[in-house]
């Protein structure tokens, strides 16, 4: 029999209604026992019993070696290709849709050496490219260098786009207007006329560009002997003279020195690496959580230093890749809380002093940096030349949520460190004059100010700038469905960084400032404007426009059958029975959620959302809280944003009503229903990002835990017992994008990859630094069944 949440409640999601149920799986680690317990039906052991430990089995051993690593993903119509050593770092993605192209992306200088067929032209129709091995190139010193085979499934095509340059010129093809960024004019006069040699044994093409300092990114091409190439209007013409596929080498240089890794062994407390040794290499889930394991690897970082000795100014932790090998604030102080418990003093201690080392004289927090060639280009733009050929970092401080993580971490890293340790970090100097903790106290004292100005009011919330879109996580033009006060940022960042700064404040001994308190309590019922309450009949209404939409046909039978828990008299209601007129006893007085954001006028916008997981991540919500918080994760998508693939970060299906005009990937303008902007090719829309769902599973931990000894809490606990098995298992079934950026769900609720192929904006990334959590979330997990094992 499927499990249900209750009587009267609605199904958990891993029920036969959507797919074959997966159990989760009890830890692998806790696997004798000296006596069997007996189990009452909540899950729960009646009798204490003592764990015996397996011995080691290495399932991480080779992970936590030193020296050059290498692994390689497939994820949708991508093959991704990793290597990181002492001398080069670079993620190479090959694919053939929507366009054939080869990408070698470097963190180094955030750079990248990328070749693109196009499809519009006669020759690359039908046009396939793959990949063969990953290894290291030849470089001189202060740059590296990576090769690999490319096999193209024609002799005859065409490289029309070949790119040398930053990173954000790269995405710029894949996401933007469909070519590169220009280079400026002094850029352009540093591009070498391409050279073609031809050989006894083969044919080759190098291409070559430098930046202002004289420093040279290379890309050469290896044909085979008699192979015609020819370079016309910035596109190479390629001829091979046999039959079959034409097998080649790409050689990518870029002019930065390499980047220092921080190695797994250094990164994992010896608490976690010994709980990760014991799981069983023969477990799926162990094979996920390896794959996280060297995503983490792959984009973690030391300082890195120059040929000359000197620092350069490149990120300590990556956010993601291929598309974002830089530092991002919010990413990296979200991954580190969510990792903290397995990371040692030094992980942490890079995660937090990258923020602290970022903060501007107003403190706040920065968002993003450009750095390397295209913080060449916006030097240039300025008219500093210096700067330019200096390549000074530029920092990004148009987000509003930065600022309310930063005390969040540092309480975190406070109650691990010494006093003596914290003062030792805090009295680092930065980059930019002063130290750390001068540098806290502006932050604190900007997040007071903002906060102070909240009266009481929807719109004396936190807003995002002037001018922008964009101004939480969900940081698309989309994201916030038109909305400008992000509920994330007012419902569940604020009034936990208030407090967390003054617990820190006082710890260090520092003052709060002046207004600290009073905005903190008002800042409790700030919540009470992103409420949103739907009557029965409006979900009807709103349930079977959503369904009819044509987007829909493929899937529309399977959510009519799906259940949403029993009526008054017993009987089963699917979704089908639903909008006939019957109602579950879990529906009868309607469905209410927290809103997505807030618009102009101070309306809620009707779209539920997973920044429930802030909520039950970061505080202690009281009974009657958790209880309007589970409903969203109980029910169903289209009304609630359970899917077999896992954790939705919106759904719009109750907001078919609700039009915004927004700018498009094209740049246009362009008026569309939510139910088309929020969708399942939508970057923030009816997908699942994997850190939400993570942290999700990381706060019903925290949740069972505190509130297992109570019996008052016994129903609630079991709810969210049945939340998190059914988490568990989409993660286990999303295979390997278990550790991607985010991905989407097809017809059948099955996980698969989000790629421009599908129509997105974007893809996901192969690599997500917040996506990297899964070992975290398992050792939570088989800590928690213990810790109720023995209660």
């Amino acid at each position: 029999m499927p499990r249900r949440l209750s009587d009267h409640g609605p199904r958990a999601l891993d029920t036969a209604a959507q797919t074959p149920a997966v159990e989760a799986r009890r830890p692998q680690v806790v696997e004798r026992t000296s006596t069997s317990p007996r189990v009452r039906g909540d899950g729960y052991a009646t009798e204490e019993v003592r764990a015996a430990r397996p011995e080691k089995t290495g399932a991480i051993t080779d992970l936590l070696a030193d020296g050059p690593f290498e692994f390689r993903m497939e994820q949708g119509p991508n093959s991704n290709l990793f290597l990181q050593s002492s001398r080069v770092a670079s993620h190479v993605v090959v694919s053939s849709e929507p366009v054939a192209r080869a990408i070698a992306s470097f963190p180094a200088g955030n750079s990248g050496v990328a070749v693109f067929a196009g499809a519009g032209r006669s020759e690359n129709q039908g046009l396939k490219l793959t990949a063969g091995a990953l290894r290291e190139g030849q470089a001189p010193a202060g740059s590296q260098a990576i090769s690999f085979e490319l096999i193209a499934s024609k002799q005859g095509f065409v490289l029309d786009q070949v790119v040398l340059d930053s990173l954000r010129s790269v995405r710029e093809i894949t996401e933007g207007n469909g070519s590169a960024l220009e280079l400026l004019q002094e850029q352009r006069e540093r591009v070498a006329a391409p050279r073609i040699e031809q050989q006894a044994d083969q044919t080759v093409l190098t291409l070559q560009r430098q930046n202002l300092d004289g420093k040279t990114f290379e890309l050469t091409l290896h044909f085979p002997a008699g192979t015609r190439v020819e370079v016309r209007e910035g596109a190479v013409h390629v001829a091979g003279s046999g039959k079959g596929p034409l097998e080649m080498r790409l050689d990518a240089q870029v002019p930065y020195p390499p980047m220092n890794p921080l190695p797994l062994s250094e990164m994992l407390s010896p608490q976690a690496v010994r709980r990760l040794e014991q799981l069983d290499p023969r477990d799926p889930k162990t094979t996920q959580l390896r794959d996280a394991l060297r995503a983490l690897q792959f984009l973690s970082f030391r300082e890195a230093h120059g040929p000359d000795g000197t620092a350069v100014p490149y990120s300590e932790l990556l956010a993601g890749s291929w598309r974002f090998q830089t530092y991002f604030g919010r990413d990296t102080m979200l991954t580190a809380m969510m990792l903290e418990p397995m990371l040692t003093p030094e992980g942490l201690e890079i995660a937090l002093g990258s923020v602290l080392d970022r903060i501007n004289a107003q403190g706040q927090v920065a968002h993003e940096e450009d750095i390397g060639p295209f913080a060449e280009r916006q030097q240039l733009l300025e008219g500093d030349v210096a700067a330019a050929r200096e390549q000074k970092p530029v920092f990004d401080y148009k987000m509003i949520d930065g600022e309310m993580m930063l005390p969040l971490l540092l309480e975190r890293y406070a109650k691990l460190a010494s006093p003596e340790r914290l003062r030792e970090v805090l009295g680092k100097p930065t980059p930019s004059g002063g130290t750390r903790l001068e540098a806290l106290r502006k932050n604190v004292d900007f997040l007071v100010e903002q906060a102070g100005k909240y009266d009481g009011s929807p719109k004396s919330l936190l807003r995002i700038l002037d001018g922008e879109h964009v101004g939480d996580w969900r940081d698309s033009n989309a994201g916030l469905g038109g909305g400008v006060y992000p509920g994330s940022v007012n419902v569940d960042l604020v009034p936990n960084a208030l407090g967390a700064a003054a617990r820190v404040l006082s710890q260090l001994g520092e003052q709060a400032p002046a207004g600290l308190e009073a905005a903190l309590k008002r800042w409790s019922s700030a919540n009470g404007h992103f409420e949103v309450r739907l009557s029965p009949e409006e979900l009807r209404a709103r349930l079977k426009t959503f369904l009819e939409l044509p987007s829909n046909a493929g899937q529309r039978e399977r959510l009519l059958g799906l259940p949403l828990g029993k009526d008054a008299q017993g009987s089963e209601v699917v979704v089908e029975r639903f909008l006939s007129g019957a109602t579950p006893v879990a529906l009868q007085e309607g469905y209410s959620f927290t809103a997505l954001a807030l618009d102009e006028r101070g309306a809620a916008v009707p779209v539920p959302n997973s920044d429930g997981a802030l909520r039950m991540f970061l505080g202690d919500p009281p009974m009657a809280e958790l209880e309007k918080m589970l409903p969203v994760l109980e029910l169903p998508y289209p009304l609630g944003l359970m899917t077999p693939a896992g954790l939705l970060t919106a759904n719009p299906a109750l907001a078919h009503d609700t039009v915004v005009t927004l700018p498009a990937n094209d740049g246009t303008e362009q008026r569309h229903p939510l139910t088309r902007w929020l969708d399942r090719a939508g970057y923030h829309g009816s997908v699942v990002w994997v850190w939400p769902q993570q942290m999700m599973q990381l706060g019903l931990i925290r949740q069972i835990e505190r509130l297992a000894g109570e019996p008052s809490a016994a129903p609630v606990v079991k709810r969210m017992r049945v939340v998190l098995d059914a988490l568990r298992g989409a993660s286990e079934r999303a295979g390997e994008l278990a550790g991607a950026e985010l991905y989407t769900f097809d017809d059948e609720g099955r996980a698969t990859a989000l790629t421009q192929a599908m129509g997105s904006e974007t893809e996901a990334n192969a690599a997500q630094l917040w996506s990297t959590v899964g070992p975290a979330v398992e050792l939570a997990y088989q800590q928690m069944c213990e810790k109720l094992l023995y209660r």
